[in-house]
């Protein structure tokens, strides 16, 4: 059973932290959250700290292991592994690089690897592995299903459970920030999730003095002054002005700058749909929906996965005399229900308004459920309940992540597509979708995990709701006249602009009588 040393055992190596590296050491050794966020910035340290407090920690406590873990070989030989020898030079000579494992013999031969798992099968080889400490760099990069298998590695026998942790050194953006928004964030906590298991430190690149030390240095400025008698404007000033990397950094576009430099996550750099944002999200009452605006459902069928579902129409924001914008003013959204309760849902909460059609992803006609394709049961449902058949949404990706896009506005006065307030788990996927690196005019896909949790089931959903209906609403023909005519109040003049109206509305007319 390993016993913890009073001081760490360092033979030939310091080992110094800065004050927010120093506070995710407090956090690991103090606190009972076993769960670390370590986010922020671009160039806050956080590599760095993660190398220096996991090689603390092997000195702390003998005979146990540790883990690094990056996305990709490269990405850890780059990040890691060749930065570990230029700070500690004497340790190379321990590491094996077959193994990738460090191996410390002056601390009971406490171990550090350096692993890495570039998709989910990956990860899934970790899961019967024991690290006391697990540091996760850029854990944006992996989803929060990952991640949570990746914590099942975090275990130590004869040490106590808080002291296992699961450090996540992160960034804005990528398919994992969703999840790590909402319990660092958000503090967001679903199923068996508990508050006092998460901790999480914000960084910023002024937390780290190396990008402006040359010049402090110059001005006779110590790093305890900078540390200890500065504010954090002081520093953060010091940092844009006085720092190539800072000045590099403050003059990158809005996006980026959002969150490199302030490690902003509602508006990111890599979000594919920058554009949305509070001014795309309404109140139901504000929304005027006339009869002649037509409703309809798009589904994104999912089991394991979520499915789905999202209501739509069109109505004026504010003002009737606005134009009208698209409107997703309901979702329902679930897994592991199958495809004939799920239509009944749809059905119970549709209860009352007039659907006119219902759109579907393929996905739901190439599944066996029983014999039947989910798409089967569904239309086999709908029609039970007096909706409409479903149709096959049009699922064209780049085209529909391009139009949602344009629908969403360059600004709050150009919005064409709004969603409702309720509809959170919409709202939540939009801002967490990142261009496909590999496909500049596509989204990254991410799956939602056993529990529902994120995925991009709901953007899909939008995405089918609006590509399979472009067509916007018209007003009824009675109800156009109706209106140009209820100014004029000779009657002589009424009956004259009445056939004037006829004549030139080129759309099908019904009998409408003169009032």
């Amino acid at each position: 059973m390993p016993a913890r040393l009073q001081k760490p055992k360092e033979p030939d190596i310091k080992i110094r932290l800065q004050p927010k590296q120093q506070e995710m050491y407090r956090l690991m050794n103090e606190s009972p959250a076993t769960w670390v966020g370590f986010g922020g910035s671009r160039g806050a340290a956080k590599s760095g700290g993660a190398r220096r407090v996991i090689l603390r920690r092997r000195f702390e406590w003998p005979g146990t292991s540790g883990m690094i873990f990056r996305r990709t070989y490269k990405e850890l030989l780059d990040n890691h592994v060749g930065p570990m020898w230029r700070d500690f030079p004497s340790l190379e000579r321990h590491y094996n690089k077959t193994e990738m494992i460090l191996t410390l013999p002056e601390s009971g031969g406490s171990q550090i690897a350096f692993r890495y798992g570039e998709n989910a099968a990956a990860i899934d080889t970790f899961l019967g592995k024991e690290f006391m400490d697990v540091f996760v760099d850029q854990a944006e990069g992996l989803t929060g299903d990952e991640l949570i298998r990746l914590k099942s590695s975090c275990r130590w026998p004869g040490v106590p459970e808080h002291q296992c942790n699961f450090v996540l050194g992160f960034n804005p953006g990528g398919k994992g920030s969703g999840f790590l928004k909402r319990i660092f964030k958000q503090r967001r906590f679903e199923g068996d999730e508990r508050p006092e298991d998460f901790a999480v430190i914000q960084a910023y690149g002024w937390d780290n003095i190396e990008w402006a030390r040359s010049w402090l240095e110059k001005n006779g400025i110590s790093e305890q002054q900078y540390y200890s008698e500065w504010t954090e404007d002081q520093r953060r000033e010091c940092f844009l002005k006085n720092s190539s990397y800072g000045r590099a950094m403050l003059a990158l576009p809005e996006g980026l700058r959002a969150g490199w430099l302030y490690g902003d996550f509602d508006n990111f750099a890599g979000q594919y749909f920058e554009n949305f944002g509070d001014q795309q999200i309404v109140d139901d009452r504000e929304m005027q929906w006339r009869p002649w605006f037509k409703r309809w459902i798009a589904i994104d069928w999912g089991y394991e996965h979520n499915a789905a579902a999202g209501w739509f129409t069109q109505a004026h924001r504010g003002d009737e005399g606005s134009e009208p914008v698209y409107w997703m003013y309901r979702e329902f959204i679930k897994n592991h229900m199958g495809s004939t309760e799920f239509a009944e849902k749809i059905a119970q909460l549709s209860k009352g308004e007039k659907i006119d059609a219902i759109y579907v992803g393929s996905d739901a006609k190439s599944q066996r459920d029983s014999g039947d394709t989910p798409y089967d049961q569904l239309n086999r449902a709908f029609k039970k309940a007096g909706l409409p058949m479903a149709g096959l949404a049009n699922r064209d990706r780049r085209g529909g992540w391009q139009l949602l896009r344009e629908l969403f506005g360059l600004n709050e006065e150009s919005p064409r597509l709004v969603l409702s307030r309720g509809c959170e788990r919409t709202i939540a996927t939009i801002p967490m979708m990142c261009t496909d690196p590999d496909e500049r005019e596509d989204c990254e896909k991410f799956n939602s995990n056993a529990e529902g949790e994120g995925g991009d089931d709901a953007a899909d959903m939008l995405r089918y709701g609006l590509m399979s209906r472009l067509r916007p609403s018209k007003k009824p023909v009675e109800v156009e006249i109706r209106e140009q005519l209820a100014p004029v109040e000779d009657m002589t003049d009424r009956a004259m602009m009445h056939l004037r109206l006829l004549r030139t509305i080129r759309r099908p007319l019904r009998q409408f009588k003169l009032r």
